[in-house]
């Protein structure tokens, strides 16, 4: 009994004793005021508000550059769109488009989606979109609001001539009146012209999707090593069978080749010019330049060029040419002895009467 009430005491005192050291510590601690608390408060607050307000900054800045990203891919589609219309192929003659952008006419051009509001006639009656599907030649210009036959655009110049039609709706001008659409569209694509358009257009498309790559194939299945092993071992972006690289070899040996032909010729010092026109794939309408001359007691005769000309029948204009390739490839034209032509001797004429 005596040893539990020994505890007892000896537990009282210890309490008292931790009691007794809190009361000092608190002593010394600062006393927090009311109005101290109400600042406290107020700071807490505002802290609060600003931590809200960097939120709000934050989302509205996210949100923002949302609605950028947005209106910026949407002005890129509208400018791909403005690009790619069918009327701007119109606008450019075909004659004059290069081989790049006939193939991106016919490849990618522009094409409404399925959301696209097409305008009314004064019938009040719209494109039907399905009609593209219909008639895969198609495509609507939103440029002009109307319709136009793609092939026929690119190519039915260069064949119109070969048939006893006229080219006009469809290829020149847009059609924009839909009461008898399907009726002129199944006409359309009985037209001679039509046809042949659509020929030029997969003989062009053919051409241009038969790459080097096939031409590289079929060279080393017929035992080129030497481009087997290149092809094999070379980085893959080092390989140079790109077709810019390609041509830029083209070049480079074309213009090694020309170099020693030019050469001889003046080497020989007397030549005679051959002239002849020709038509590519494409339809751009070209010279072929060849000249003959005696190099080492021997008939030489060799291909210079292909000169891109607008058209063939100005005689005039094309003497002129003549005479400027001649001289950038520093022949002298007092030099020249002979000259040939398919289709006529007023080349000849016109060629002796102007001055280089």
């Amino acid at each position: 009994m005596s040893d539990s009430r020994n505890d007892s005491e000896s537990f009282s005192k210890h309490d008292r004793s931790v009691s007794t050291q809190r009361s000092l510590m608190s002593f010394f601690v600062k006393k927090i005021r009311s109005d101290e608390v109400q600042d406290r408060s107020k700071v807490n607050n505002e802290e609060n508000v600003s931590t809200s307000n960097v939120i709000s900054a934050a989302v509205r800045d996210s949100s923002s550059k949302d609605l950028q990203t947005d209106v910026d891919n949407q002005v890129q589609k509208n400018i791909f769109a403005d690009a790619l219309d069918i009327g701007n192929f119109i606008d450019s003659q075909s004659s004059k488009l290069s081989n790049d952008k006939k193939y991106l006419a016919l490849t990618k051009i522009w094409r409404p989606d399925i959301l696209y509001n097409f305008p009314k006639d004064k019938d009040s009656r719209k494109f039907q979109l399905k009609w593209l599907n219909d008639f895969p030649w198609l495509s609507y210009s939103q440029k002009h609001e109307g319709v136009y036959c793609r092939t026929c655009v690119l190519f039915s110049r260069d064949v119109v001539g070969k048939s006893k039609e006229n080219a006009g709706q469809l290829c020149t001008k847009p059609l924009n009146k839909y009461k008898k659409a399907l009726e002129l569209f199944k006409k359309h694509s009985n037209n001679d012209y039509h046809k042949f358009s659509i020929i030029k257009a997969d003989d062009f498309k053919n051409v241009v999707e038969s790459t080097e790559k096939d031409l590289l194939k079929f060279r080393i299945d017929s035992g080129d090593d030497v481009l087997k092993n290149h092809l094999q071992n070379c980085p893959k972006n080092s390989n140079f069978i790109s077709k810019t690289t390609q041509n830029d070899l083209i070049d480079c040996c074309a213009s090694v080749i020309l170099g020693k032909i030019v050469n001889a010729i003046k080497e020989s010092k007397y030549f005679s010019i051959l002239v002849d026109e020709t038509t590519d794939i494409s339809t751009s309408k070209q010279l072929v330049l060849c000249i003959c001359y005696v190099f080492h007691n021997k008939v030489q005769e060799d291909f210079l060029k292909l000169i891109i000309v607008e058209n063939t029948t100005g005689y005039n204009l094309l003497s002129k040419v003549i005479l400027r390739q001649l001289d950038d490839l520093g022949l002298n034209i007092k030099y020249l002895r002979g000259q040939c032509y398919d289709g006529g001797t007023r080349h000849r004429f016109f060629l002796t009467n102007i001055d280089g």
